[in-house]
């Protein structure tokens, strides 16, 4: 599943990933393992040089039938929980706080689940 992270805050992304590198395109194909049969690649960035404007990256999120979307979300809320973010799973805005985050997970895995129906 797609999720999205617009910010202004690069540190976010670094966190995400577990690394720490200034220019995020190195960061482009880069896999982090959340937990067995769960992992977050860093798919595309756009970054804008006016100021204000917030950066954009987008992830996939890949998660198996066997592992928890609470425990997903739980990572995803402890790395971006109090940063100042826009985010969307799924291609749907979604509120930084675990239980949001959690429904959406489950949700877009459900919608991906009837596509491939």
């Amino acid at each position: 599943m797609h999720i999205q992270i617009e910010t202004l805050d690069l540190a976010v992304v670094n966190d995400l990933l577990e690394i720490n590198e200034s220019n995020p395109h190195q960061l482009l194909e880069k896999k982090m393992e959340i937990s067995k049969g769960a992992t977050i690649v860093l798919k595309k960035v756009k970054r804008h040089r006016a100021p204000n404007h917030l950066d954009v990256y987008e992830f996939l999120l890949q998660i198996s039938s066997n592992v928890f979307c609470g425990l997903v979300a739980a990572w995803l809320y402890e790395k971006l929980g109090k940063r100042s973010i826009k985010l969307k799973i799924g291609g749907t805005e979604v509120p930084v706080k675990q239980e949001n985050i959690s429904v959406a997970i489950e949700k877009a895995s459900e919608d991906i689940e009837d596509e491939k129906d």
